[in-house]
């Protein structure tokens, strides 16, 4: 479901060649498809909370992305690449990014909900590093449209064929959270009573659903806007097209390290305790690009992603710590929209920032400036939920 982002960045050189688009025109459709799937994501949110909610829109929705990626194979403008690509494709992918690990996950799991996120979301990381290198030789070999057909068959085995799986929570089928048994099911049922159960008015409610929302917004501006352009950043600093694509696979295997890591601290801490963390790593990490020179900068790569490919998977985890998961679908597809849409900025303006200077330095800057002030906010927010929770016991 992730392969259409993780690999624009190897389509990037070759459809500039062929079609003479420039490069904020392609990444300009890759932000016009999260916007849209942004937008769209209040209005089903709620289905995912019913009995076969999460697979239903799964399928559906998949197959939409995977029929849209296929078409991208006869576009010939740039306005049919948007409406195709980014705002039919947008529409497909509104369930197929989120509803696993910000609706569906957490309410099969709460003692070990780090560890069972980091798990379920090791198939992005893995196609950072199988997939930007099996694109590239596809597009040497029979061209970019070829390798769009490619991109949207993988994406109906790997993507849609698996959601006739999905169950939207334990209850549906006579569970329980963790797959609990006997005395621990009851144990179970316990902590899930004592867990926070707000509605989706009761949460918007809150300050800190607001302050979240900034927080997140500003931290998803990175983790697209970066990877989406590390390749041809890459080879803008004179790296080979063949190691920038190697060392864009190594983002894959420390995303996959820094899952497992940063799981692991989840269940031991709290998860905004954790995205606050990663909030100051990324940035301390994000202006290193301009300390490395030559292919040695591929290493920028790994160093990035040890913090980014975690904070993509976890942040939408902190909706079931605040409110709970009775309502988790419809809280996460109304707090969907502000990440999303900033996620989806990203790419397109480190693109139209480097068609601007020239360069993506001033891209790099506003990273990590976006990095810095999402840190502040979740430190708000920490004050704010703790204020809350005092005020509540006393």
């Amino acid at each position: 479901a992730t392969g259409p982002f993780w690999t624009i960045g190897v389509f990037v050189a070759p459809m500039q060649h062929d079609l003479g688009w420039s490069r904020s025109a392609i990444l300009g459709a890759v932000t016009v498809r999260g916007i849209v799937a942004s937008l769209a994501g209040p209005l089903v949110g709620g289905y995912l909370d019913r009995p076969g909610g999460a697979r239903n829109a799964t399928v559906l929705s998949g197959l939409l992305s995977a029929g849209t990626v296929l078409a991208t194979y006869r576009v010939e403008s740039e306005l049919e690449f948007f409406l195709v690509f980014g705002i039919l494709g947008g529409i497909g992918s509104v369930i197929q990014n989120s509803a696993l690990y910000g609706a569906t996950v957490p309410k099969w799991f709460v003692r070990r909900r780090g560890s069972a996120v980091a798990l379920v979301t090791m198939g992005s990381p893995v196609a950072t590093m199988v997939l930007p290198s099996l694109f590239a030789g596809v597009i040497d070999a029979d061209g970019w449209r070829m390798a769009w057909v490619v991109m949207g068959a993988l994406s109906i085995l790997l993507a849609v064929l698996p959601g006739f799986l999905l169950v939207s929570q334990p209850e549906d089928v006579g569970l329980h959270p963790d797959g609990a048994t006997g005395r621990d099911a009851t144990a179970a049922a316990a902590g899930s009573r004592r867990e926070p159960s707000a509605t989706l008015a009761q949460a918007v409610r809150s300050p800190v659903f607001w302050i979240l929302n900034l927080a997140l917004a500003l931290g998803s501006l990175p983790v697209a806007g970066l990877p989406a352009n590390l390749v041809p950043l890459f080879t803008d600093r004179g790296i080979g097209r063949e190691v920038a694509v190697l060392g864009f696979s190594t983002y894959g295997l420390l995303g996959l390290l820094g899952r497992v890591f940063w799981g692991y601290l989840i269940n031991r801490r709290s998860i905004t305790a954790v995205l606050l963390i990663l909030g100051v790593y990324g940035t301390a990490a994000t202006p290193l690009i301009f300390f490395m020179e030559g292919d040695i900068a591929v290493i920028y790569a790994p160093l990035i992603a040890f913090g980014i490919g975690s904070y993509v998977s976890f942040n939408q985890l902190v909706w079931a710590s605040y409110f709970g998961r009775e309502h988790l679908g419809a809280i996460t597809g109304a707090a969907r929209p502000f990440a999303s849409v900033t996620s989806s900025l990203g790419p397109f303006l480190m693109a139209w920032l480097f068609d601007t200077w020239g360069s993506y330095d001033a891209g790099v800057h506003l990273m990590t400036g976006a990095w810095l002030l999402s840190t502040v906010a979740l430190a708000w927010a920490m004050t704010t939920g703790k204020r809350r929770m005092t005020s509540e016991t006393s």
